[in-house]
């Protein structure tokens, strides 16, 4: 068993603190093979970023994963963790599943991250998935912020958010060969 694996509830949900993920579904191109996986509660502060990178970090390096694909795995868990922490109420939990999938191609990581619900309501923004605008932000200027859904997009051979209620699941999968 890996040192990675999170507590599993008979349901077929990853389970920590009360919260329940559902475990990654089989892609279209056949069922996928769980390499590693870590799950984990995090403070809700910036500085939960970088704990959450250490976690990750540890992860990739255990399943042998180089520097250029962590750099890209890091990064996006980042902006992830950061948008939970910033823009959304506590609890932030973090689902990290490397896996194989069924057809051609290398591992990737699945990334999901938990938060307890927006700070304001919810817009049909929130639901879509649109672009939200830097109203909501904290600090800054729209020069200085907003990039990272851009990032994301950019590193992630996929991504999105899903809500249930006022809380959101937002994940990405990145390739890592």
């Amino acid at each position: 068993m890996s040192p990675f694996a999170p507590p599993v509830s008979t349901s077929g949900s990853t389970a920590a603190e009360g919260v329940a993920l559902p475990l990654p579904q089989a892609p279209p191109e056949g069922p996928c093979r769980t390499l590693e996986q870590d799950y984990f509660l995090l403070p809700h502060e910036l500085s939960s970023c970088g704990a959450a990178r250490r976690r990750a970090r540890a992860l990739l390096e255990h399943a042998g994963i180089g520097d250029e694909a962590a750099d890209a795995v890091l990064l996006v868990l980042s902006e992830l963790v950061a948008n939970a922490v910033e823009h959304a109420a506590p609890p932030v939990t973090v689902q990290l599943v490397l896996e194989m999938p069924g057809g051609a191609g290398g591992r990737r990581l699945r990334i999901r991250v938990r938060d307890g619900g927006c700070c304001g309501p919810l817009t049909p923004a929130d639901d879509e998935g649109t672009e939200e605008t830097d109203a909501g932000c904290v600090g800054g200027t729209a020069s200085e912020r907003g990039r990272g859904r851009a990032v994301v997009a950019a590193l992630a051979a996929d991504h999105g958010r899903h809500t249930s209620g006022s809380r959101a699941v937002t994940w990405a999968v990145v390739d890592c060969a």
